[in-house]
């Protein structure tokens, strides 16, 4: 289906021009060269972690800073979906008059079209989109991909757009035992690289 057939499902008004809105961008993104670099290989749990992550975090601040897209930084792109998203739901009236079969149409097209220009939006930067600097119900953190997926979840609810079960859990007895190994391997450096300064400094003082 081409973009000028997606769109003549809509109704002429604003549904259709945030549509159109949503196509071009989704098009400009999926032309995209993607940008890597970011993340350290490994990451030492401790104050050499804390350290890599400041460096990684400098890094993606960086990048954010540059114009991504009409004007927009990386993570202002999503905030301007989610302002979409926002415009969408204002204008639920334009296809809940129409027959069912059409209004069926439409709600899959809006779900598609948001959920092709955030997989393009992330592929871009796929270690920014998810790397897990956000608040997120006070004692987690989540990812901007993640965020502006909730976002939409909320706000594009009367569209069908698919709920996220928050009480699901990706991690799994394999990852975990993984993620202890990294935890102690990253002590023992940090113990040894903490033993060489020291070494080093009562060799001098000697």
């Amino acid at each position: 289906m081409t973009n000028e057939d997606i769109l003549s499902q809509f109704p002429d008004g604003d549904l259709k021009n945030i549509m159109q809105e949503l196509i071009v961008a989704n098009d400009s993104l999926a032309n995209k060269e993607p940008v890597y670099g970011f993340h350290h290989k490994f990451y030492v749990p401790g104050w050499i972690g804390f350290i890599q992550e400041c460096i990684v975090e400098s890094k993606m601040q960086k990048f954010d800073k540059q114009v991504f897209y009409a004007g927009k930084g990386y993570i202002d792109f999503i905030n301007w979906i989610g302002d979409k998203a926002d415009a969408v739901a204002k204008c639920y009236s334009e296809i809940e008059n129409m027959d069912e079969a059409k209004s069926t149409v439409c709600k899959k097209l809006i779900v598609a079209i948001f959920d092709s220009t955030i997989d393009n939006w992330a592929k871009c930067c796929p270690e920014i989109a998810t790397y897990c600097n956000i608040d997120f119900d006070g004692n987690t953190k989540i990812s901007p991909i993640g965020c502006i997926h909730y976002t939409l979840a909320s706000t594009l609810q009367k569209f069908e757009y698919p709920q996220i079960d928050s009480s699901s859990s990706e991690s799994s007895f394999v990852s975990e035992i993984k993620a202890l190994g990294y935890f102690i391997i990253g002590y023992i450096l940090n113990a040894a690289f903490l033993a060489c300064v020291f070494g080093i400094i009562i060799t001098i003082l000697k």
